[in-house]
């Protein structure tokens, strides 16, 4: 597994060739760039980057789509760019948010079903869809801090602070001696 945030552009390049398994030359025939391109992209002192069509076009030679994975990440919220949940109302609102974008993409689903779907259609459902994706995204990050801790009110970390339990009018064995 990568770490694609922390990346470096050279290095997306080289390791989504290493992963397809195929050599630079295999892979610059197939892209339709020079071999010295595809060098300078993996250049360490070189500076040179991919630009966004030839990113789809390494992934098609390639045949992954780390490249792509690598400029996601790269667009990632930091982690503490995302405040943290600190009452039920904060949920509730990124809750809600999320179910007005719903209700536009549902909206825009209504209005074209008419007319049949056409690609500006699809495109403008997709936007909105992604847009619910963003806004539940948001709050799962909102409630993740939360959520990685312990809840320590539902479990006993010693035995003798553990609530009396019912064994059939029996004692338990710790308390023997009464």
């Amino acid at each position: 597994m990568y770490d694609l945030r922390n990346m470096a552009a050279w290095e997306a390049v080289q390791a989504a060739i290493e992963a397809g398994g195929r050599t630079r030359k295999d892979v610059a025939e197939r892209a339709g760039i020079s071999l010295n391109v595809l060098n300078r992209y993996c250049s360490r002192q070189d500076g040179y980057e991919p630009s966004l069509g030839m990113v789809v076009r390494l992934c098609m030679a390639l045949d992954n789509t780390l490249l792509v994975q690598w400029a996601e990440a790269q667009l990632e919220m930091p982690d503490d760019a995302v405040p943290v949940a600190t009452c039920r109302a904060d949920v509730l609102t990124g809750i809600a948010r999320a179910t007005a974008s719903l209700g536009d993409a549902n909206r825009l689903a209504a209005e074209t079903s008419a007319r049949g779907v056409t690609p500006a259609d699809a495109r403008e459902i997709r936007s909105a869809l992604l847009d619910v994706i963003g806004e539940a995204r948001m709050v799962m990050a909102m409630l993740q801090p939360l959520a990685a801790h312990r809840d320590v009110r539902t479990c006993a970390p010693l035995a003798s602070l553990r609530p009396p339990q019912k064994h059939g009018g029996r004692r338990p064995w710790w308390r023997f001696w009464r």
